[in-house]
Protein backbone atom coordinates (compact mmCIF):
# COMPACT_ATOMS: atom_id res chain seq x y z
CA UNK A 1 0.00 0.00 0.00
CA UNK A 2 1.26 4.07 -0.44
CA UNK A 3 -0.34 5.80 2.45
CA UNK A 4 0.19 9.49 1.13
CA UNK A 5 -0.17 12.22 4.19
CA UNK A 6 -1.46 15.20 1.78
CA UNK A 7 -0.23 17.84 4.41
CA UNK A 8 0.47 20.89 1.88
CA UNK A 9 -0.86 21.98 -1.12
CA UNK A 10 2.88 21.98 -1.96
CA UNK A 11 6.53 22.22 0.27
CA UNK A 12 6.87 25.02 1.92
CA UNK A 13 9.52 28.04 0.69
CA UNK A 14 10.15 26.31 -2.79
CA UNK A 15 9.07 27.94 -5.93
CA UNK A 16 6.44 25.99 -7.83
CA UNK A 17 7.87 23.72 -10.42
CA UNK A 18 6.42 21.35 -12.91
CA UNK A 19 8.72 18.64 -11.18
CA UNK A 20 7.02 18.85 -8.38
CA UNK A 21 3.55 19.08 -9.60
CA UNK A 22 4.12 15.91 -11.44
CA UNK A 23 5.05 14.37 -8.52
CA UNK A 24 2.76 14.83 -6.65
CA UNK A 25 0.18 13.85 -9.73
CA UNK A 26 1.86 10.79 -9.55
CA UNK A 27 1.24 10.39 -5.44
CA UNK A 28 -2.10 11.17 -6.33
CA UNK A 29 -2.72 8.22 -8.54
CA UNK A 30 -0.84 5.77 -7.24
CA UNK A 31 -2.07 5.95 -3.43
CA UNK A 32 -3.88 3.43 -1.98
CA UNK A 33 -5.19 5.91 0.40
CA UNK A 34 -4.83 9.41 0.72
CA UNK A 35 -5.24 10.86 4.26
CA UNK A 36 -6.41 14.67 5.09
CA UNK A 37 -6.46 16.26 7.95
CA UNK A 38 -8.81 18.76 6.93
CA UNK A 39 -11.93 18.22 4.81
CA UNK A 40 -11.85 20.72 2.78
CA UNK A 41 -8.45 20.66 1.86
CA UNK A 42 -9.67 17.61 -0.67
CA UNK A 43 -10.64 19.85 -3.33
CA UNK A 44 -6.15 20.32 -3.88
CA UNK A 45 -5.83 16.91 -4.63
CA UNK A 46 -4.56 16.79 -7.76
CA UNK A 47 -6.89 15.57 -10.28
CA UNK A 48 -9.19 15.81 -7.92
CA UNK A 49 -12.53 14.54 -10.33
CA UNK A 50 -10.45 11.23 -10.33
CA UNK A 51 -8.13 11.08 -6.84
CA UNK A 52 -10.56 12.69 -4.01
CA UNK A 53 -12.01 9.22 -3.91
CA UNK A 54 -9.41 8.00 -1.99
CA UNK A 55 -9.41 10.25 0.54
CA UNK A 56 -9.32 9.61 4.10
CA UNK A 57 -9.83 11.96 6.69
CA UNK A 58 -7.51 11.08 9.75
CA UNK A 59 -7.84 14.30 12.21
CA UNK A 60 -4.47 15.35 13.31
CA UNK A 61 -3.92 14.42 16.75
CA UNK A 62 -3.67 16.31 19.73
CA UNK A 63 -0.25 17.49 21.70
CA UNK A 64 -0.03 16.35 25.20
CA UNK A 65 1.10 18.75 27.95
CA UNK A 66 4.57 18.51 29.13
CA UNK A 67 4.03 20.82 32.12
CA UNK A 68 0.09 20.77 34.08
CA UNK A 69 1.74 21.82 37.44
CA UNK A 70 4.54 24.30 35.71
CA UNK A 71 5.49 27.91 37.79
CA UNK A 72 4.87 29.91 35.00
CA UNK A 73 6.42 33.19 36.70
CA UNK A 74 10.01 32.25 36.03
CA UNK A 75 9.04 32.63 32.45
CA UNK A 76 7.36 35.82 32.76
CA UNK A 77 10.33 37.10 34.57
CA UNK A 78 12.84 35.88 32.25
CA UNK A 79 11.27 37.53 29.00
CA UNK A 80 10.34 40.71 31.52
CA UNK A 81 6.43 39.96 30.55
CA UNK A 82 3.68 41.13 33.33
CA UNK A 83 0.85 39.37 34.35
CA UNK A 84 -1.25 42.58 33.13
CA UNK A 85 0.33 42.09 29.31
CA UNK A 86 -1.50 41.22 26.80
CA UNK A 87 0.89 39.02 25.19
CA UNK A 88 0.64 37.54 21.50
CA UNK A 89 2.62 34.64 20.78
CA UNK A 90 4.67 33.30 17.26
CA UNK A 91 6.05 29.97 17.96
CA UNK A 92 7.82 27.22 16.13
CA UNK A 93 9.88 26.97 13.25
CA UNK A 94 10.68 30.87 12.35
CA UNK A 95 10.83 29.91 8.39
CA UNK A 96 9.82 31.81 5.82
CA UNK A 97 6.54 30.71 4.86
CA UNK A 98 4.88 31.23 8.05
CA UNK A 99 4.84 35.17 7.25
CA UNK A 100 6.37 36.61 10.22
CA UNK A 101 7.41 39.99 9.04
CA UNK A 102 3.71 40.78 8.74
CA UNK A 103 3.31 39.80 12.49
CA UNK A 104 6.03 42.17 13.19
CA UNK A 105 5.27 44.75 10.92
CA UNK A 106 1.09 44.71 11.94
CA UNK A 107 2.25 44.59 15.83
CA UNK A 108 4.23 47.59 15.41
CA UNK A 109 1.45 49.81 13.74
CA UNK A 110 -1.04 49.01 16.41
CA UNK A 111 1.25 50.65 18.80
CA UNK A 112 -0.88 48.71 21.37
CA UNK A 113 -0.73 49.92 25.24
CA UNK A 114 0.22 46.84 27.47
CA UNK A 115 1.32 44.73 24.94
CA UNK A 116 3.87 42.32 23.76
CA UNK A 117 4.87 39.90 21.21
CA UNK A 118 6.98 37.35 21.82
CA UNK A 119 8.51 35.06 19.18
CA UNK A 120 10.49 31.59 19.71
CA UNK A 121 11.71 29.06 17.64
CA UNK A 122 14.33 27.64 16.04
CA UNK A 123 15.11 30.04 12.70
CA UNK A 124 15.49 28.63 8.99
CA UNK A 125 18.92 30.00 8.64
CA UNK A 126 21.19 32.53 9.52
CA UNK A 127 20.32 35.66 7.21
CA UNK A 128 16.32 35.04 8.10
CA UNK A 129 17.44 35.18 11.31
CA UNK A 130 18.67 38.65 11.01
CA UNK A 131 16.12 39.80 8.90
CA UNK A 132 13.71 38.90 11.67
CA UNK A 133 16.09 40.38 14.56
CA UNK A 134 16.75 43.82 12.19
CA UNK A 135 12.88 44.22 11.87
CA UNK A 136 12.50 44.16 15.69
CA UNK A 137 15.82 45.61 16.93
CA UNK A 138 13.78 49.15 17.79
CA UNK A 139 10.82 47.98 19.88
CA UNK A 140 11.48 46.83 23.16
CA UNK A 141 7.65 45.37 23.41
CA UNK A 142 9.01 42.80 20.77
CA UNK A 143 10.57 39.66 22.49
CA UNK A 144 12.76 37.35 20.10
CA UNK A 145 14.04 34.13 21.26
CA UNK A 146 15.54 32.42 18.74
CA UNK A 147 16.70 29.22 19.56
CA UNK A 148 15.03 25.49 19.83
CA UNK A 149 12.99 25.45 22.73
CA UNK A 150 11.99 22.16 24.75
CA UNK A 151 8.63 20.88 24.82
CA UNK A 152 8.48 21.49 28.95
CA UNK A 153 9.55 25.68 27.97
CA UNK A 154 7.79 25.93 24.86
CA UNK A 155 4.34 24.51 27.00
CA UNK A 156 5.18 27.42 29.36
CA UNK A 157 5.46 30.44 27.19
CA UNK A 158 1.86 29.04 25.23
CA UNK A 159 0.67 28.94 28.88
CA UNK A 160 1.65 32.61 29.75
CA UNK A 161 0.14 33.46 26.63
CA UNK A 162 -3.31 35.13 25.38
CA UNK A 163 -3.25 34.21 21.38
CA UNK A 164 -0.83 32.90 19.23
CA UNK A 165 -0.40 34.43 15.63
CA UNK A 166 -0.37 32.57 12.54
CA UNK A 167 0.84 34.92 9.93
CA UNK A 168 1.25 32.62 7.42
CA UNK A 169 1.16 33.48 3.61
CA UNK A 170 -1.30 32.63 1.26
CA UNK A 171 0.13 29.22 -0.85
CA UNK A 172 1.26 26.41 0.38
CA UNK A 173 -0.52 25.48 4.06
CA UNK A 174 -3.31 23.93 4.34
CA UNK A 175 -2.97 22.86 7.60
CA UNK A 176 -1.25 24.09 11.23
CA UNK A 177 0.25 21.76 13.75
CA UNK A 178 0.88 24.97 15.73
CA UNK A 179 -2.86 25.36 15.68
CA UNK A 180 -3.39 22.42 17.06
CA UNK A 181 -0.51 22.35 19.73
CA UNK A 182 -2.59 25.88 20.48
CA UNK A 183 -6.01 24.39 20.94
CA UNK A 184 -4.03 21.10 23.02
CA UNK A 185 -2.87 23.91 25.23
CA UNK A 186 -6.56 25.71 26.14
CA UNK A 187 -5.50 29.15 23.92
CA UNK A 188 -7.00 30.59 21.05
CA UNK A 189 -5.43 31.53 17.86
CA UNK A 190 -5.58 34.20 15.31
CA UNK A 191 -5.13 32.05 11.87
CA UNK A 192 -5.87 32.75 8.18
CA UNK A 193 -8.21 31.16 5.66
CA UNK A 194 -6.41 28.05 5.43
CA UNK A 195 -8.59 24.23 5.36
CA UNK A 196 -8.01 23.61 9.09
CA UNK A 197 -9.46 26.88 9.72
CA UNK A 198 -12.56 26.34 7.71
CA UNK A 199 -12.88 23.24 8.87
CA UNK A 200 -12.90 24.94 12.73
CA UNK A 201 -14.75 27.98 11.46
CA UNK A 202 -18.24 27.18 12.71
CA UNK A 203 -16.77 26.50 16.13
CA UNK A 204 -15.90 30.03 16.69
CA UNK A 205 -13.42 29.51 19.24
CA UNK A 206 -10.88 31.15 17.55
CA UNK A 207 -10.02 33.84 15.19
CA UNK A 208 -9.92 33.55 11.35
CA UNK A 209 -9.12 36.13 8.92
CA UNK A 210 -9.37 36.62 5.25
CA UNK A 211 -8.24 39.77 4.23
CA UNK A 212 -7.17 41.81 7.49
CA UNK A 213 -4.99 40.40 10.64
CA UNK A 214 -4.67 43.81 11.91
CA UNK A 215 -8.61 43.67 12.50
CA UNK A 216 -8.12 40.06 13.81
CA UNK A 217 -5.70 40.83 16.22
CA UNK A 218 -7.26 44.02 17.10
CA UNK A 219 -10.36 42.54 17.75
CA UNK A 220 -8.26 39.81 20.22
CA UNK A 221 -7.03 42.50 21.88
CA UNK A 222 -10.34 44.78 22.58
CA UNK A 223 -12.00 41.35 23.97
CA UNK A 224 -8.88 41.05 26.47
CA UNK A 225 -7.75 38.10 28.57
CA UNK A 226 -11.33 36.44 30.16
CA UNK A 227 -12.70 35.96 27.00
CA UNK A 228 -9.49 34.86 25.07
CA UNK A 229 -9.47 32.17 27.84
CA UNK A 230 -12.94 31.53 27.18
CA UNK A 231 -12.42 31.12 23.56
CA UNK A 232 -8.91 28.90 24.43
CA UNK A 233 -10.97 26.50 26.54
CA UNK A 234 -13.94 26.12 24.10
CA UNK A 235 -10.85 24.97 21.78
CA UNK A 236 -9.40 22.74 23.88
CA UNK A 237 -12.41 20.61 25.15
CA UNK A 238 -13.27 20.21 21.27
CA UNK A 239 -9.28 18.99 20.45
CA UNK A 240 -9.56 16.36 23.16
CA UNK A 241 -12.98 15.02 21.85
CA UNK A 242 -12.53 14.94 18.35
CA UNK A 243 -8.17 15.14 18.33
CA UNK A 244 -8.06 12.52 20.99
CA UNK A 245 -5.44 9.61 20.27
CA UNK A 246 -8.20 7.04 20.27
CA UNK A 247 -10.21 7.94 17.33
CA UNK A 248 -7.24 9.02 15.43
CA UNK A 249 -5.65 5.43 16.01
CA UNK A 250 -9.03 3.98 14.94
CA UNK A 251 -8.73 5.97 11.79
CA UNK A 252 -5.27 4.59 10.93
CA UNK A 253 -6.11 1.03 11.93
CA UNK A 254 -8.88 0.78 9.69
CA UNK A 255 -6.46 2.53 6.70
CA UNK A 256 -3.53 -0.16 7.43
CA UNK A 257 -5.54 -3.31 7.02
Amino acid sequence: KIIWVFHNKYPHDIIQSKEIAQNMLWLARNSTTIVVHSKTSCQYIPDADKNKKKAVYVPHILYESHNDNMDTSDIRKKYGISENDFLYTIFGSIKPYKNIENGIKTFQRMRLQNSKLLITGSPYNSGYAKKIKTLCSEDSDIILDLRFISDENLDGIIDISDVILLPYKEGSSMNSGVMIKAFSKGKTVIAPDICMARDLAENKFFYIYKKSFQDAMMQAYQNGKKINKYMGDMAKNYIYKNNNREIVKKRLDKILK
